[in-house]
């Protein structure tokens, strides 16, 4: 429902949760599974195939999930 700096509110039909966020210190360099690099450069990346289009497009479409570290 929520982020700010330090909390996170999430409401489901079970409730209403609030966690406390903590900044955690990442070694530069490290590589953190699902980031997203700051800066894309679309003319480095292949056109992706029209099926694989589609396919990420309904994924987009349909996930609904996301995680917290956890």
């Amino acid at each position: 429902a929520q982020v700010m700096s330090d909390t996170a509110v999430l409401v489901s039909a079970s409730g209403r949760e609030v966690y406390t966020l903590a900044p955690v210190a990442i070694p530069e360099g490290a590589i953190i599974e699902g980031a997203v690099p700051e800066v894309i450069d679309p003319s480095a990346q292949p056109d992706p195939a029209p099926g694989d289009l589609a396919e990420a497009q309904k994924k987009a479409k349909t996930d609904d999930s996301f995680s917290l570290g956890n």
